[in-house]
């Protein structure tokens, strides 16, 4: 299981293989990729890297999810601050 600095820094780059979206979203592979080849026509891909993130971001409506990632990243920043 990712941390949510694992799964930020994933979302960071500019592509994402099926695999590694998978690792994001926390969900295998083989459901991630049925999910992306439903959605293919709306999902640029390049050979050899992936599929752009931003694309990805939108298609799966991640905006609240990056939110709270984010979130969640700075109250542990913050707690280990205190500590």
């Amino acid at each position: 299981m990712c941390t949510a600095k694992e799964r930020l820094e994933l979302l960071e780059q500019p592509y994402l293989t099926g695999a590694e979206f998978a690792r994001v979203l926390n969900r295998s592979p083989s459901v991630v990729n049925r999910e992306i080849r439903k959605s293919k026509d709306r999902i640029y891909f390049v050979d050899g890297w992936g599929y752009l993130t931003d694309d990805l971001i939108k298609v799966f409506h991640l905006k609240p999810f990056v939110a709270r990632l984010k979130k969640e990243l700075t109250h542990d920043t913050k707690k280990a601050a205190d500590a």
